[in-house]
């Protein structure tokens, strides 16, 4: 178990024996205080260590977003040059996603581990390629071995744009996986307290008349 929801739980444990076991508190209040503690201990914690890899990291941080945001630069400008309407199409899209993955990187700059090969490689060679599909086409080859090269680039260019929108989701994987808990202790509060249920059970008794 990750360390940090370790010591949330400890700090919840303690919050919920202090007002039961001492001060003779209700169980569902206990339980209740309990819950609000480890919530407030682990968005905390998780706050505290965003703070801690961001200031470590900081200059390979900046660093890595700037080149980032230079090669979908880079690729804007390539693609504008593009004449073929669905691959310019697809490369718009592509430089879209990419800016969000940035976007979000930008805000949490701990995740940007996690997308170490979108950032030092994917990005890169997805420039690359286009620039070399740019030439060819301003040249106007049209031989045979050419025809299935810009074949080959249209087909990996879905692909990439397929690639690109997972990593956009993993960045908000772990995310949803948190608020999703925070959530969860949140409706037990909500019960212990009287007030999840006891809504639901007016809203019923409205329906009814």
């Amino acid at each position: 178990m990750d360390s940090k929801y370790v010591l949330s739980g400890m700090i919840g444990g303690v919050f919920f024996a202090v007002p039961y076991l001492a001060l003779n508190v209700g169980v569902l209040p206990s339980l209740g205080v309990g819950a609000l503690a480890f919530a407030a201990s682990t968005l905390a914690t998780k706050e505290s260590n965003i703070d801690k890899l961001g200031k470590k990291n900081l200059g390979v941080y900046k660093k890595l977003l700037e080149d980032s945001s230079m090669y979908i630069r880079d690729l804007k400008r390539v693609t504008n040059m593009v004449s073929d309407v669905q691959i310019k199409k697809d490369i718009t899209e592509i430089t879209k996603i990419s800016e969000k993955i940035i976007n979000r990187l930008a805000k949490t700059p701990e995740k940007i581990s996690q997308a170490t090969n979108f950032l030092n490689y994917y990005l890169p060679i997805t420039l690359k390629i286009m620039r070399k599909y740019e030439e060819i086409e301003d040249e106007n080859l049209t031989s045979k071995e050419v025809k299935e090269f810009k074949n080959r680039i249209s087909n990996l260019i879905i692909n990439i744009k397929n690639a690109f929108n997972m990593q956009l989701n993993n960045l908000y994987s772990t995310d949803m996986i948190d608020i999703d808990a925070e959530m969860k202790v949140f409706e037990k509060v909500l019960k212990s307290d009287g007030l999840l249920g006891e809504t639901i059970k007016k809203d019923s008794d409205k329906d009814e008349h």
